[in-house]
């Protein structure tokens, strides 16, 4: 199924794998590569919504840390700081689920 058949209303929400998840990502840095930095944008935001679903806060985190940069390449310095808390409070709170002990 293609990636407009699962934004589409009609079809059901399919979560996407990480590997799909980190291609969209890799586009994203195409883009940032290309100096596109509204295209790379755009591309780290739909990112980062599908990876908050998917459980893995690091590629959140990367995620998030390059929506960051492509803010802070187009000047937009406030976005850029929240973009680059939201990604090491996300790898904070990901360390601190880990470090607890199993609830019995």
């Amino acid at each position: 199924m293609s990636l407009s058949a699962r934004r589409n209303p009609l079809y059901p929400r399919i979560p996407l794998t990480e590997a799909e998840i980190s291609r969209l990502r890799q586009s994203g840095d195409e883009a940032f590569a290309q100096s596109d930095y509204d295209e790379a944008l755009r591309i780290y935001l739909r990112a980062a919504d599908l990876a908050s679903n998917a459980d893995n806060p690091l590629i959140l985190s990367i995620i998030l840390a390059s929506a960051a940069n492509a803010h802070a390449r187009l000047g937009n310095y406030d976005s850029a700081e929240n973009y680059y808390r939201s990604a090491t409070q996300t790898l904070s709170f990901a360390n601190i689920r880990q470090e607890e002990p199993p609830c019995n």
